[in-house]
């Protein structure tokens, strides 16, 4: 990529601010979709990635939120908890949980293999955690292995 022609399109580019108390992270989707997660309150924020519109906004009852990733339609949230919140981007309703003593903190999360492989960062222990995918229509995954981190 140019890395001149890309810093010339975003010194030109109209700037839009929305104000987010507590982010945890910021991502952006293929269907230009711009979210995010807060702690506190523990809310997840979808925007309008051209005009930074609020579009939709779900509050995650009392977990502490850490973390946000998207892969098809579906988002999911990691916690404190030993969970990773999965949340129908159609619906904006949570579908199930992935719990796995092996989450602590979950700090990012990546998919792999067209999603059959989801890793994740458990922070406080320094640990990256790999999943297998065992249910695509609800995008349940299950234990694989574990990597330190060092």
């Amino acid at each position: 990529p140019n890395i001149t022609q890309l810093i010339q399109r975003f010194t030109n580019a109209t700037q839009r601010s929305v104000n987010i108390t507590d982010p945890r992270c910021l991502a952006l989707d293929l269907q230009g979709r711009l979210f995010t997660v807060t702690q506190n309150p523990s809310l997840l924020h979808e925007f309008n990635a051209t005009t930074v519109a609020a579009t939709r906004r779900l509050l995650l009852s009392s977990l502490s939120i850490f973390s946000v990733a998207r892969h098809d339609r579906f988002y999911f949230v990691g916690t404190d908890q030993n969970t990773i919140l999965v949340i129908d981007g159609n619906s904006f309703t949570p579908i199930h949980q992935i719990n796995s003593s092996h989450l602590k903190q979950v700090r990012d999360i990546i998919f792999l293999n067209s999603g059959q492989t989801m890793v994740v960062t458990s922070t406080s222990d320094g640990f990256l955690v790999f999943f297998r995918q065992v249910d695509p229509a609800i995008m349940n995954y299950t234990f694989s292995f574990k990597l330190p981190v060092t």
